[in-house]
């Protein structure tokens, strides 16, 4: 798939970079990246920041856990860990 090529639609996230602004405690919920791509995260100011991922392998495991956790979102959608809205602590 071209997803660069001359006259494409424009895909918020994957041909045009996205910027998100967070403060002091600011938290990204656990998601999905759209169509499933694998993203890069860059802190170019502030205090270091902790990133948390769920390895390839694991990630089915990690769903069900996810599922397990907010039925009613997972009940709406099957993808609900797309839409950002789930904040789960990575102590647990």
């Amino acid at each position: 798939i071209a997803l660069n090529r001359a006259g494409a639609q424009p895909i918020p996230g994957v041909t045009e970079p996205m910027l998100y602004v967070g403060s002091w405690r600011a938290q990204f919920a656990w998601h999905v990246e759209d169509v499933n791509l694998y993203s890069i995260n860059l802190l170019h100011v502030g205090a270091p920041k902790a990133w948390y991922a769920v390895g390839q392998h694991d990630a089915e495991r990690f769903a069900q856990f996810a599922k397990s956790r907010f039925p009613d979102a997972a009940h709406q959608c099957p993808n609900f860990l797309q839409h950002k809205m789930s904040v789960i602590s990575p102590e647990i």
